[in-house]
C-alpha cells in the first residue's frame, strides 16, 4: 500500500446471530471497529427482476491486510451499508481488496 492512499474513514459491522420468537435465526449488525481505506466507486448497473427495475451500485475497499474481514460483515461508508460479494488478498501490496454492493433497504 502506499502511504497516504487511505483517505475514506469506513465502519466494519460485524454480525449478531439471535434466535427469534420462532426459534429462526435473525441476523443483526453491530459496530465492530472503524479504519481507514481507500474506495473506488465502478458505478452502477440497471436490472430488471420480476418487472421490477433495479439499480445496483458497487464499490470497491483497499485496506490494509492485518484487518480479519469475513464475508458475512457490512461494511458502512458514506451513509451507505455494503454487503461483501469478495475477499481478494495481495500480499505484494500488502492489502485487501473487497469488493461490495450496497444494500438496498
Amino acid at each position: 500500500m502506499q502511504a497516504g492512499s487511505l483517505k475514506e474513514s469506513i465502519v466494519i459491522m460485524e454480525p449478531d446471530i439471535k434466535m427469534g420468537d420462532l426459534h429462526s435465526p435473525e441476523m443483526t449488525y453491530h459496530e465492530g471497529w472503524r479504519t481507514r481505506a481507500a474506495v473506488t466507486t465502478p458505478g452502477t448497473s440497471r436490472t430488471i427482476d420480476n418487472t421490477e427495475m433495479f439499480y445496483s451500485s458497487t464499490a470497491v475497499f483497499r485496506v490494509r491486510i492485518y484487518h480479519k474481514i469475513t464475508p458475512d460483515m457490512r461494511i458502512v461508508w458514506s451513509g451507505g451499508t455494503y454487503r461483501i460479494v469478495g475477499i481478494e488478498t495481495d500480499r505484494a501490496r500488502m492489502e485487501m481488496v473487497i469488493k461490495t454492493e450496497k444494500v438496498n433497504e
